[in-house]
């Protein structure tokens, strides 16, 4: 099956271009033999966290150990959420499929050790939000939490091993249970949506998806929408986040693929494939939006979020 057009396609944006720029420089640092670091990537699901961290991933490819092994590992948290399945994930990274057996500490162990003798550096853990349970109370006290922050702080302290943890916003309650590793911790960054209401979010938002637009044009793509209404549609949908928009435009270009002519109907039908439609219908019929209309949607995006990433379930 071939590759979508948008799979490798880096859609840069301002929020995109400082999380990066961030935590370049703090994994640049960690290579040259600074401090480790604990460094959170925040965000609503689809926010594009993934996306950074795979760049980040492909950024560093070329920066080996002397063992041959990559510096800085990308590993994306298996569905058993547990520290001991994130563990046998890191282990199976570096060595390969083999099976993992032992307690959680023996597992634990090995997961460090082996990090160690290939000489990582950086571990850019995916979905970490699966580790930390959700509360309604500000503390995160439970028995998972806890291993998790001091496995995370001895990684540093013993190792020299820095860890990047991207997920929901609750991920932050990680350093709540444990002042030390709050203590060696970064702010970080979190990836928000951009508001139609404010002229510089709204012009970042429109120029990477038409970006996104012109990608799909110059790989033979016939544009038969009005590229702003096309952009109105999809922020409707989306609420402005980028990594949204990103899928969007990555489903029209694989329901389209044969026909590579973007009109109304093919609009409308990925629409229908990646939201619902609300009482007020499908946008690509509306007779226009205004900025109240596409303000709201920004808005219902943030309560999504922070029903996501804040209290209890």
């Amino acid at each position: 099956m071939s590759k979508g057009i948008f799979e490798s396609w880096i859609f840069d944006h301002e929020q995109y271009a400082k999380a990066s720029d961030a935590l370049v420089d703090e994994i640049e640092r960690a290579i040259e033999g600074g401090a480790p670091f604990v460094f959170p990537v925040l965000g609503d699901s689809r926010c594009g966290k993934s996306a950074l961290l795979k760049d980040i991933e492909t950024l560093f490819a070329n920066r080996l150990s002397a063992s041959g092994h990559k510096k800085v590992i990308y590993v994306p948290m298996p569905a058993a959420a547990s520290n001991e399945a994130l563990a046998t994930r890191i282990i199976q990274t570096i060595i390969g499929d083999i099976q993992v057996k032992g307690k959680i500490s023996e597992i634990l162990d090995q997961a460090s050790k082996a990090m160690t003798r290939s000489g990582t550096v950086v571990i850019l853990v995916d979905e970490s939000n699966h580790l930390v349970e959700r509360r309604s109370t500000s503390r995160a006290q439970t028995k998972d939490n806890r291993r998790t922050a001091d496995w995370f702080k001895e990684l540093g302290d013993l190792f020299g091993i820095s860890v990047v943890i991207a997920g929901l916003s609750h991920v932050s309650r990680i350093y709540t249970d444990n002042d030390q590793l709050a203590n060696r911790g970064l702010t970080g960054v979190t990836l928000l949506p951009y508001s139609w209401g404010v002229e510089h979010d709204r012009r970042q938002f429109q120029d990477t998806l038409t970006a996104g637009l012109v990608h799909l044009k110059e790989n033979g793509w016939d544009i038969q929408v009005e590229y702003d209404r096309i952009v109105q549609v999809i922020y409707y949908g989306g609420g402005g986040y980028i990594g949204k928009a990103m899928d969007f435009l990555a489903r029209i270009e694989v329901i389209g693929r044969k026909q590579k002519c973007l009109d109304s109907a093919l609009l409308t039908r990925a629409y229908q494939d990646k939201y619902q439609i609300g009482s007020h219908g499908n946008p690509v019929d509306f007779k226009g939006f205004d900025t109240v209309l596409l303000q709201r949607a920004h808005k219902d995006a943030i309560a999504r979020a922070s029903r996501n990433g804040g209290r209890g379930n």
